[in-house]
């Protein structure tokens, strides 16, 4: 990744299909799952959301906030966020 310029801890794939999201976990690259509809049944339970389009913030888990029209590049910010501090915090025994 850092041949590319890309830092790991900010770096973040949108993937709709499952060898997308392997290809980014084995890199180190947190993922949100936008289904297709070449991939609509695709789950990933490590993904920091997943959701049917960007176009639209229904369906999406975890929820948008503040609900919009569409997934911005703000919600997909917060969520990576989340990701990165549930990643410091040490595992619950």
């Amino acid at each position: 990744m850092t041949e590319v310029g890309c830092v790991l801890g900010l770096s973040l794939a949108a993937e709709d299909a499952p060898a997308g999201i392997e290809a980014a976990r084995r890199a180190g690259i947190a993922v949100v799952v936008t289904r297709s509809h070449y991939f609509p049944d695709t789950v990933d339970a490590r993904a920091l959301a997943a959701g049917p389009t960007l176009g639209s913030v229904q369906g999406w888990h975890p929820h948008a906030q503040p609900a919009g029209a569409r997934i911005t590049l703000a919600q997909i910010a917060r969520w990576h966020a989340r990701g990165q501090a549930a990643a410091r915090r040490p595992a619950e025994r």
